[in-house]
């Protein structure tokens, strides 16, 4: 097989110039004598059937074309005309490399036809070819082909092809200029441009699977060959290279830019070649420009054999975009299966076009929920309104569509990824309720789920652990009872010495002081009794109760052992001042640091004292009581403890 560059030198050494200057939008068409007998093949076999189809007529045999009353001049006054030719020819309408239309008037029905006639009369191959042409053209008839009226010779023995006369525009011209004049005739029904277009390309499709089903292939499906009359009719022309399905592809023929690879590496030529023009005459469509871009033949070519597949912009719809690229797939058994397959596309295409609009928001919704999560914009408050939307225009789309998997799988989708979101976030409750709606599909993400939940198990433990250690730590709850029992000692303490003082003066005796002691010992274990269930609510204020009873308790107890030792009165309460004090300072690094005050003013109290010995009662007094106004005022009126205070 020949490399695309060979085979670009073959053609243009067959053309006869080079291959740059070739015009690659033009048709190939080769060796015509080949093309002809492989056409009369197809037309002299029985043509294939299925259940519902019935052939009602025979081919046409090659070699019984009769000659026409036609004249061939286009100066009135001819002598041919003169004698009565029905068709006589007008105007020239066009003219290409082998051949020439022209405008002819019918004058037993008075209707103008256009004529097709060779360029070169003393050329018999392309005799032949007009011949063929015309044969496969009038043996297909359908609404979608251009009706043949008459095929036959000149008087002069030049073939003619006599066929409907189409006034309107071909497609290319159309998709060229959105001003063009036959737009208007195809928007009446719909202004949606889009819609007109693929309802061309269906009837071209339609036109295809008829000729698939005759065994005949066309070979040259683009919009160039594609007329659309001022009555919006549609119409595939220009058969002149159709082959018989199942030929291989000896020598390239058709339009470079809209070659299948088999057209060119060639392979078998099948149904699926022209589905895969008809994938090219979609993307022709979509973008405004051919399948296959190139400066060069070779160029063009190399692009036809590797056929990969086509980024389209956002623009398209995804729909067309797959299909564009699924019709033109390199391999032909990746393609759809024929005509008709890839008609019933567009035709769904247009049925549920609201579903796949909705579908597209949708998605385009998810790729920005997507995006915010992979940028770790967790907190976003957009993400909530994206899952939303995009999860409403699924189901929106499913419901107009129950078949669209792509909204099925859109819905899906959205779930995964909220999941994933609420995985990140670590709500585990949330991502729970996600996993009980996919069911299976959220397999993928279960064990990250799983760790997740683990981590917040743990963190819950540390948390409840830390909040233990805190109630325990925190005195603040019975911080006020505490203090109405510093108040209330405070006022029994006044109480006490000043009937001290008036019962005894300032000397005061040992076992007064035991007594005393052992009262207010007492006083503050029925406190700690009283106020019990309330203290225990942690452990930090129990234990500052505790302190305080064991402070009276080691008061008492110094002072018992002074009793027993034979120590002054005087002596017990200066030592007293000082035991206390040691009880102020623990006080204060266990409870509330501000209760450190008490602690010099103990202390001060203690060594008045030892200064003034026979003052001795009224220093431990006043003493006392300044301590215990300390503590409870802190205690009542104090602001609420802080994590500095204690």
């Amino acid at each position: 097989m020949l490399s695309p560059r060979e085979l670009a030198a073959t053609v243009a050494e067959s053309l006869a110039e080079a291959a740059t200057a070739f015009d690659l939008g033009a048709t190939i068409r080769p060796d015509v004598d080949a093309a002809v007998d492989a056409t009369k093949r197809t037309l002299l076999s029985p043509v294939p059937r299925t259940s519902q189809q019935t052939v009602t007529r025979n081919a046409p045999v090659f070699g019984s074309i009769p000659q026409l009353s036609l004249s061939l001049a286009l100066e009135p006054g001819d002598t041919e005309v003169e004698h009565g030719s029905d068709i006589v020819l007008t105007s020239l309408l066009a003219e290409g490399g082998m051949g020439r239309v022209y405008l002819a008037e019918q004058r037993s029905l008075g209707r103008p036809v256009a004529v097709k006639t060779v360029k070169d009369a003393r050329d018999g191959a392309q005799a032949r070819a007009l011949l063929t042409e015309g044969a496969i053209t009038g043996y297909l008839e359908h609404p979608n082909v251009l009706p043949v009226h008459l095929l036959g010779y000149a008087r002069s023995g030049e073939p003619v092809l006599v066929m409907k006369r189409i006034v309107g525009a071909s497609w290319l011209e159309l998709l060229a200029d959105a001003e063009h004049a036959a737009w208007p005739a195809l928007l009446d029904a719909t202004a949606d441009r889009l819609a007109a277009n693929l309802g061309i390309l269906m009837q071209v499709a339609a036109a295809a699977h008829h000729a698939h089903l005759g065994g005949l292939v066309h070979r040259d499906i683009k919009p160039e060959n594609v007329m659309i009359g001022t009555g919006g009719e549609v119409y595939l022309v220009d058969w002149g290279i159709a082959s018989a399905a199942g030929e291989s592809a000896t020598r390239l023929a058709g339009t470079p830019r809209y070659l299948a690879p088999e057209m060119v590496s060639g392979g078998t030529i099948e149904p699926r070649t022209d589905v895969y023009l008809l994938g090219a005459t979609l993307h022709h469509m979509l973008t405004g420009s051919p399948r296959h871009a190139g400066a060069t033949l070779a160029d063009v070519l190399e692009s036809a054999i590797a056929s990969k597949p086509f980024e389209y912009g956002d623009d398209v719809a995804p729909e067309l975009a797959a299909l564009a690229n699924e019709a033109t797939a390199k391999e032909p058994g990746d393609r759809p299966q024929d005509a008709a397959a890839f008609r019933s596309r567009i035709a769904a295409f247009l049925a549920y076009r609201g579903a796949f609009s909705l579908a597209g928001v949708a998605d385009a919704r998810l790729a920005e929920l997507r995006s915010l999560r992979a940028e770790g914009k967790l907190d976003d408050p957009r993400l909530v309104r994206l899952a939303s939307e995009a999860r409403f225009g699924f189901e929106q789309a499913l419901s107009a569509h129950p078949d669209y998997e792509r909204a099925r799988e859109g819905v899906r989708d959205v779930l995964i990824e909220q999941l994933a979101l609420e995985i990140d976030r670590k709500n585990v409750a949330a991502s729970r309720a996600l996993v009980a709606e996919l069911g299976a599909d959220a397999a993928s993400l279960l064990p990250a789920l799983e760790k997740v939940e683990a981590a917040v198990e743990r963190e819950r433990v540390e948390r409840d652990r830390l909040e233990k250690i805190a109630r325990d730590t925190d005195v603040t709850p019975a911080l006020r009872w505490i203090g109405m029992g510093a108040a209330g000692l405070c006022v029994l303490s006044t109480i006490s010495q000043v009937l001290i003082q008036a019962l005894v003066g300032t000397q005061v005796k040992v076992r007064g002081t035991v007594i005393v002691g052992g009262f207010f010992t007492m006083l503050g274990v029925v406190t700690v009794a009283l106020l019990w269930r309330r203290l225990s609510t942690n452990k930090a204020a129990l234990r500052l109760a505790i302190l305080v009873v064991g402070a009276l308790a080691s008061v008492l107890l110094h002072r018992i052992a002074g009793l027993i030792a034979s120590d002054s009165a005087e002596r017990i309460l200066r030592d007293d001042m000082f035991v206390l004090s040691v009880c102020c300072l623990a006080a204060g690094l266990f409870g509330r640091r501000r209760w450190l005050y008490s602690c010099p003013v103990m202390l001060t109290g203690g060594y008045l004292a030892a200064l003034l010995p026979h003052h001795v009662v009224t220093i431990f007094g006043l003493t006392t009581l300044v301590a215990l106004l300390i503590l409870s005022a802190e205690l009542w009126w104090g602001k609420p403890a802080t994590r500095e205070d204690v």
